[in-house]
C-alpha cells in the first residue's frame, strides 16, 4: 500500500494539525480527481515522545494507523485543495521518498514545529 505525504500549503489552515506533523492520505483517495475531501492521518509528537523526533518517525505512525484504520484522534477530513504532496510512503518496506523539488516546502512545514524541545536529526 502507498501514501501521500502531504504538507498544508498555507500553515494557517492545516485544520488544527501541529506544525511539522506527519501527514499521511490513502494515494487512491489523493489521485482521485472526483474527490475534494479527504482522510487524513497525521503525527505531530505533542507529547515529546523519543521516538518521534524526525519526519520519518512521524510519517510512519501515520501510515500505520491509516494502514489499519486505526482509532485516534490524529484524522481529520480535509480539503484536498488546501494540501501539497510532497512525496509518498511506501508501507510494504516502511520507505519514504520525498521529492527533491519539495524540500524547501518540507523544511518550511518542519520549522512550524513550536515546541519548546525539537530535536531534528539530520
Amino acid at each position: 500500500m502507498t501514501y501521500t505525504i502531504l504538507v498544508p500549503i498555507n500553515s494557517n489552515e492545516a485544520n488544527g494539525i501541529t506544525g511539522g506533523s506527519g501527514i499521511v492520505a490513502s494515494s487512491d483517495d489523493f489521485l482521485n480527481q472526483d474527490k475534494k475531501m479527504i482522510k487524513v492521518y497525521y503525527e505531530g509528537n505533542k507529547n515529546q515522545a523519543c521516538n518521534l523526533n524526525t519526519l520519518y518517525d512521524r510519517v510512519l505512525v501515520a501510515a500505520g494507523r491509516m494502514h489499519v484504520r486505526y482509532p485516534t484522534i490524529a484524522f481529520s477530513v480535509v480539503n484536498k485543495e488546501d494540501f501539497m504532496a510532497v512525496g509518498i510512503f511506501v508501507y510494504d518496506g516502511f520507505e519514504m521518498r520525498i521529492n527533491d523539488s519539495n524540500l524547501k516546502v518540507v523544511n518550511s512545514w518542519l520549522s512550524e514545529d513550536k515546541r519548546e524541545i525539537s530535536v531534528f536529526r539530520d
